[in-house]
């Protein structure tokens, strides 16, 4: 018998709701009851349910960078503890880059949701804590060379057994981090969401039983399959190919190529990385499911929009990520930049590859980082050590459509700008600044989006600042005659750069003598230091001679044109 034989589709569509609904739901218990702003004001999380064979169900519309990599940490996480060998209350925790994570700040959690005595579910959220030790405080060192200085890495572990907290593990990730508190206020957040998505799937099994819920997730995903192939086998067959760069590691000046071939035929897919620059010396490295999950972004983003994201969309699209590379690096490499920034540049480049089969549904390159800047130090206030994540919205690219978004995360990302606010209440620190970065988007029939530009001063005797980011020396890539972007100042795009205190300006090279514009640990500010956080807009779409001269006299008379 089919599944299809065993439930109707009404019966379907309410379960799947459900499930949508309620890891809506356990992502909003984890934002209210969460310490950090990176949790309540970033929403720098995501949350799922899996079948007990580790394949998703559902998610809610969070960060899609977690979203396509976390069945990669569930399957591992259930190799590692069976299924047979879990007991009601149970819940595992791991970060593990080279065992399904993404890089270390970023943990998972996993609750097997039993009923009548059987697993039926597995809720699973994935979340950014705000310090994992390492280095350098908020762990993005960008100087790191092996991921033992990125900070504690943990294997699938049970962190609540049998519904009881494992002393010994608290104990010792704790004894890791520097802001102990942040870390246990944020896991005991990403506890109370399972155990809110827990509840509510034992309620579906009871009201429907579990033969039929089981054979509902089935159908999700058969059904999901079914609409991606449709839409897939729209796309016209062909080989694309397409090269995108990261400009350094940190530790080398060269750039380190992206290459992908991307393969339709009917409504099969494989995304080949054969030819990426081998694994590299510094943090930029991404992790297969990273590298999977930037694969799956893009082609969902082509696709219609209403069609439920789960395994079953992955299905027809094969990634091939050759070991050794910057694109599946092998242990110990580091990987802290792997997910946040050459995330970004799989997903463009992908998106390049498919730009001469479908030029009409993509979207020119946007400013292209997070700007990462972790710092720490003790906050006057308490007399206690903190720590602190700051990343910076930036400008799309133009589309056929019209013009790119202004302030946004890049186009890999659905976290959000957190409060200026709740940031000046959380930490010695000031925003003297918050505007759009003017003059600095790309040309074209539509133009990119604007960026922005922060200026946040030092309050506290010394803080320790780090940076990963990408873009600084380089400029985003404009499609069918689109113009990148110019840089705020020569050579250099996206950047963060100092107004000290004494007097003295520059960026972390000229004034710290870093090698990297964009990658840099540990650099000491102190009272009244200025850092300049600045991204750039996106690039342009079409022919600049094409722009409509009404959209051009708007754009003068708003102050987008002018120059900084």
């Amino acid at each position: 018998m089919t599944v299809m034989a065993q439930v109707d589709f009404v019966t379907v569509e309410i379960i799947r709701g459900s499930l949508v609904t309620l890891t809506e739901e356990m992502g909003l218990a984890m934002g209210r009851t969460s310490h950090s702003p990176i949790f309540n004001e970033g929403r720098d999380y995501s949350c799922a349910v899996f079948d007990a064979g580790s394949e998703m169900i559902a998610q809610a519309a969070f960060d899609p960078l977690h979203l396509g990599a976390m069945p990669f940490a569930v399957e591992w996480a259930l190799a590692d503890l069976p299924v047979s060998e879990l007991e009601p209350g149970d819940v595992i925790l791991t970060n593990d880059p080279y065992r399904g994570g993404s890089h270390l700040p970023d943990f998972t959690m996993l609750l097997p949701v039993f009923h009548a005595g059987e697993v039926v579910a597995i809720c699973a959220n994935r979340a950014h804590q705000v310090d994992v030790g390492g280095a350098v405080p908020g762990s993005f060192y960008g100087e790191a060379t092996e991921i033992f200085q990125e900070g504690v890495r943990v294997p699938p572990l049970l962190l609540y057994r049998r519904g009881e907290p494992v002393e010994a593990a608290w104990k010792l990730l704790l004894a890791n981090v520097r802001d102990s508190d942040s870390c246990r206020g944020d896991l005991q957040a990403m506890y109370g969401s399972l155990q809110t998505g827990g509840r509510r799937i034992a309620e579906l099994a009871a009201r429907h039983g579990v033969d039929t819920f089981r054979a509902v997730l089935e159908e999700i995903k058969n059904y999901s399959e079914r609409r991606m192939r449709a839409e897939l086998e729209g796309i016209p067959d062909g080989t694309y190919q397409f090269v995108n760069w990261l400009e350094d590691d940190g530790q080398r000046t060269e750039p380190l190529a992206v290459a992908v071939t991307v393969t339709i035929e009917g409504s099969d897919v494989i995304v080949d990385f054969s030819g990426s620059s081998p694994q590299a010396l510094g943090p930029v490295n991404a992790p297969y499911a990273v590298t999977a999950s930037n694969v799956y972004c893009p082609f969902i983003e082509l696709v219609s929009p209403d069609i439920p994201t789960n395994h079953g969309c992955y299905r027809p699209i094969t990634v091939i990520a050759p070991p050794g590379t910057v694109v599946n690096p092998e242990h110990p490499a580091p990987v802290v930049g792997g997910n946040v920034e050459t995330s970004a540049r799989i997903n463009e480049a992908v998106m390049g590859a498919l730009a001469s089969a479908v030029p009409e549904r993509v979207i020119a390159a946007s400013h292209g980082t997070y700007l990462n800047l972790t710092a720490g130090g003790i906050d006057p206030r308490t007399g206690g050590e903190t720590v602190f994540y700051l990343y910076a919205a930036g400008g799309w690219g133009g589309s056929v459509h019209g013009d790119g978004n202004a302030a946004v995360m890049g186009t890999w990302s659905n976290d959000r700008q957190s409060s200026l606010e709740a940031n000046e209440q959380a930490y010695p620190i000031r925003f003297d600044a918050f505007e759009l970065t003017t003059g600095l988007a790309g040309d074209g029939r539509h133009r990119g989006g604007l960026g922005t530009t922060m200026k946040v001063r030092v309050l506290t005797e010394r803080l320790r600042v780090s940076l990963l980011a990408e873009r600084c020396l380089s400029s985003p890539f404009g499609l069918f005659g689109g113009l990148p972007p110019e840089p705020w100042r020569e050579g250099l795009w996206n950047q963060v750069l100092f107004e000290l205190a004494d007097g003295r300006t520059g960026t972390a090279h000229e004034l710290f003598g870093r090698s990297s514009a964009s990658k840099w640990g540990g650099v000491d500010l102190g009272p009244d230091d200025v850092f300049v956080y600045l991204t750039v807009g996106g690039a342009g779409y079409g022919p600049p001679a094409e722009r409509d001269p009404a959209l051009r006299e708007r754009d003068a008379r708003l102050g987008y044109l002018e120059a900084r």
